[in-house]
């Protein structure tokens, strides 16, 4: 009878190691392929469009709009020609979330950094299409980011 008990005990050892290592392999891919989606979106990026508007040079004012997402940091900083906003995002597979940041507090003349603003925070998922970062909510498409470098 002891030795029966000591087979099945070696054998729930032997099944509980094996399945450990399983496990650990697994996490350890899982961890590869998140941080292989977050540098795959790291780079410069401008503005093209905002909420189905294609943005012109003239909306801008002296700054270029632009989009800097670090991989690495998890971090963002952005501006759309007026004040300059820094923060957090997250990403999993196709999601992604910006998180409210700290922006300097310049008067801006129109609503367009408003809308910039309100339509990152929505946002809840990309895709990558012809090179160019696309954010939406949804199924809408809220901003569109070309890259400035590759």
């Amino acid at each position: 009878m002891k030795k029966v008990l000591g087979l099945l005990l070696l054998a729930a050892i032997t099944f509980s190691c094996a399945n450990s290592g399983s496990q650990k392999k697994e996490s350890k891919e899982v961890k590869k392929e998140v941080k292989a989606k977050k540098v795959e979106i790291s780079g410069k990026y401008t503005i093209l469009e905002l909420n189905g508007v294609n943005l012109k040079d003239k909306d801008f004012g002296n700054k270029m709009p632009m989009m800097l997402l670090d991989g690495e940091k998890m971090r963002y900083s952005t501006n759309i020609g007026c004040n300059q906003i820094n923060g957090k995002y997250t990403l999993e597979e196709n999601s992604i979330k910006f998180l409210p940041g700290m922006a300097t507090m310049m008067a801006c003349p129109d609503d367009l950094e408003a809308n910039y603003l309100s339509a990152l925070s929505e946002v809840d998922s990309y895709k990558i299409e012809n090179f160019m970062l696309k954010v939406y909510k949804g199924d809408e498409l809220k901003i569109v980011f070309q890259p400035l470098k590759r």
